[in-house]
């Protein structure tokens, strides 16, 4: 059983027994673990990733690199560093593990203000138009418009390749009046 980031709570046998039980402080350490036989037979823990116990330095693999949850940060650089430039190549979900999971890098991320004045970001796929939060200032409805606009009239292959490809990301931000004002 996962919680709603997919960390893996609960393991089970197959008459429904539990059989292991992770907790797990926010950035992926287990701070209580069932100590079962049946423990290590399931290796896939906090996030759904496999905790990589070899040698004892008990690294989480997230395929492209590992991770380190006693210290909440990956262990090499980020090889999509240049596209996060806001954020340091070796943090985890920006720092932020309640919120976030670890992103795929197919995406358009805006950034905006939400109608109290928080700012938040919102991950565009090229699918997932009906998921986009709604604001009274409607900069991700009024960009989703342009977005749809230059799709059907050949003008979007560039903003589709960015939503749906693995090696392009975009950030876009709102700022006063609809005028970027940088980080």
């Amino acid at each position: 059983m996962t919680d709603h980031l997919g960390n893996n709570r609960v393991g089970v046998n197959a008459s429904g027994t539990a059989t292991q039980r992770n907790h797990y402080y926010p950035f992926g350490t287990a701070f209580a673990e069932n100590t079962t036989d049946e423990q290590k037979k399931q290796p896939y823990k906090y996030s759904g990733k496999e905790l990589d116990q070899m040698h004892g330095l008990n690294l989480y693999d997230y395929s492209a690199r590992y991770y380190e949850s006693a210290i909440g940060r990956f262990t090499t650089v980020n090889p999509l560093a240049e596209k996060y430039y806001n954020i340091s190549p070796y943090a985890y979900v920006e720092n932020n593990p309640l919120k976030y999971i670890d992103p795929n890098v197919e995406d358009i991320w805006i950034f905006y203000k939400d109608d109290d004045g928080n700012e938040q970001h919102w991950v565009f796929n090229g699918s997932n138009h009906k998921e986009a939060p709604k604001t009274k200032n409607n900069f991700i409805s009024n960009f989703l418009i342009a977005y749809d606009h230059n799709i059907r009239n050949g003008g979007g292959e560039f903003m589709q390749l960015a939503a749906t490809s693995k090696d392009l990301t975009i950030n876009l931000k709102y700022g006063e009046n609809n005028l970027y004002k940088g980080w």
